[in-house]
């Protein structure tokens, strides 16, 4: 790690300061949050790393013949309270920044709605648009067969994300079986139903934005009905959720995505631009709305703001602009620290990403359980379920934003962090630590020798070993014994180490080879002690 004059924080090597990208929003995130961490802050540099980032080369054979290679990541953040869980998007700008800082969001989006996952995030830097079908499943197989050394049902969930859907998920799930030599529908989330997917996935992320908006519009008092909503992105998110609040009685009176935006005052028909943006692509050219500039888009005259496209939209040149009184972050990561302090001054409320859109993760989360368990339930169920968990998060976290007077993501950042750092601490650190787990001398003694003990001949290592025993009950040295050069040494019967093994299964209760003194001393250590010294040996010798 290196310091670097124009960061406070710790950079990895790979990382430069004065071009963090999206991840620099998420350490600014995390400093923010850091003063309300009280006992727990001394954890947060563990949020501040992320736990394992991998590189890999995706090289394919395109239709042509010719072979092109693909930049992929996966980063798994964190993984305290349970294995890795975040998507997998294909897009021509990824970076490893970008997927670092999304992996960490989906650590914090997790515990925020208190689901048993870390968080994890990957993609491969390729424009689909300009693959084939078959040459997107080689890109899918290929990038599968590179990460699956760190993914699967109990390590680390992957899931669709921007540009990937329920086919892509199909090929991982199909590659990393036939790489495991069985099924492994837990792999993945997101899939096609007839291979473990869950009834209500599609929908749940936008379904989990229309949950909290309608809750957030409550507490400030602005009435669902009627209420303009303009919505950047109509993909998986802004689509179903612009479905939703319309049918909640708002007008849809905006929508952007990647080419043109379209405005009708009066509210658009989101049936008939469903089936024109499956027709041609996007939003452009829709007959029963007018054209708008890309940058008027955010000052058009709207209640109800719902970026659902990519991060780093809302910055501090366009934050003035909105009129908006609420903005609910369907996509990730969508509004710049910058931005959100000038929309906080502005009175205006931000529902941040990290419980706006929590909903995915939260249905994927019944996918894996149903899978694992081999029964599923209806959509009925899972969207009672969804709603139920969105509505419990968002009202502790409310609660909190009162309690401490700061914004609804920094109280999101509250929760989610201490739900990590409070698992981080009961877990501890391995390998021991000496600081806080303190062995009595005469065990210590023993640890010693059985980490630098290797019998001569094997058939004179029970003798040595006993030998040794006696010797350390003396607390004389032994010079006949020298240093282990092998872990595996630890574990044959003959050692020391096999017959301090063996404290674990009989306690105290020695044989009398062992001596006098030192067998009063493992008895006042006493039993737990003992099992304490056994675990120490297990993983120095592993």
């Amino acid at each position: 790690m290196t310091q670097t004059p124009a960061s406070t924080h710790a950079l990895p090597s790979y990382l430069q300061a004065d071009h963090l990208g999206p991840w620099g929003t998420y350490l600014q995130q995390v400093d923010r949050v850091t003063p309300y961490l009280g006992p727990l802050a001394r954890w947060v540099e563990t949020l501040k790393r992320p736990k394992r980032a991998l590189i890999v080369d995706v090289p394919i054979q395109l239709d042509n013949g010719s072979i092109a290679h693909f930049e992929g990541y996966r980063v798994q953040h964190n993984t305290s309270r349970g294995p890795g869980k975040g998507g997998v998007r294909f897009h021509q700008d990824v970076t490893l920044s970008e997927v670092m800082a999304l992996s960490a969001w989906m650590s914090i989006k997790n515990a925020a709605v208190n689901v048993p996952y870390g968080g994890a995030k990957g993609g491969v830097r390729v424009d689909p648009r300009s693959l084939s079908l078959g040459e997107l499943e080689r890109v899918t197989r290929r990038y599968t067969s590179e990460i699956g050394i760190i993914i699967g049902p109990s390590k680390d969930i992957p899931a669709p994300d921007v540009n990937t859907n329920e086919q892509i998920m199909a090929w991982m799930m199909d590659t990393y079986s036939m790489n495991v030599g069985e099924t492994a529908t837990g792999v993945v989330t997101g899939k096609p139903l007839a291979l473990g997917g869950s009834l209500g996935r599609r929908e749940a992320t936008g379904r989990g934005v229309y949950t909290v908006g309608a809750e957030a519009a409550q507490q400030i008092g602005l009435k669902i009905a009627g209420a303009r909503v303009a919505v950047q992105g109509f993909g998986n998110v802004g689509s179903v959720s612009a479905k939703l609040f319309a049918e909640a009685g708002a007008r849809i009176v905006a929508v952007q995505d990647h080419a043109g935006t379209v405005y009708r005052e009066a509210g658009l028909d989101l049936v008939a631009l469903g089936k024109h943006v499956q027709l041609t692509g996007s939003v452009t050219g829709f007959a029963s709305a007018e054209p708008l500039a890309a940058a008027a888009f955010w000052q058009v005259p709207c209640d109800i703001l719902i970026p659902a496209a990519l991060e780093g939209q809302i910055t501090a040149a366009n934050a003035g602009l909105i009129t908006a009184r609420m903005v609910i972050e369907g996509a990730n990561g969508p509004t710049t620290p910058e931005a959100d302090d000038i929309l906080q001054e502005r009175g205006v409320l931000v529902v941040p990403d990290v419980i706006a859109n929590a909903g995915g993760v939260t249905v994927s989360y019944f996918e894996w359980v149903q899978d694992f368990s081999s029964f599923f339930w209806s959509e009925d169920e899972i969207n009672a379920r969804l709603v139920r968990i969105m509505k419990e998060a968002f009202a502790v976290i409310w609660q909190v934003a009162q309690d401490n007077r700061v914004s609804l993501r920094t109280a999101t950042f509250i929760v989610a962090c201490k739900r990590i750092l409070h698992a981080r601490e009961l877990r501890g650190l391995y390998p021991w630590d000496n600081s806080r787990h303190e062995l009595p001398p005469r065990l210590r003694c023993l640890l010693h020798r059985a980490l630098h003990f290797q019998p001569h001949p094997r058939h004179a290592a029970g003798q040595a070993g006993r030998r040794a025993l006696r010797a350390a009950g003396r607390g004389q040295p032994l010079p006949h014994l020298r240093p282990a050069r092998t872990a595996q040494s630890l574990r044959q019967p003959g050692t020391l180490a096999g017959h301090v093994r063996r404290l674990g299964r009989t306690g105290p209760a020695l044989s009398a080879a062992t001596g006098k003194r030192n067998r009063a001393d493992l008895k006042q250590a006493g039993a737990a002690e003992s099992k304490k010294l056994l675990v120490v040996l297990r993983s120095c010798s592993s």
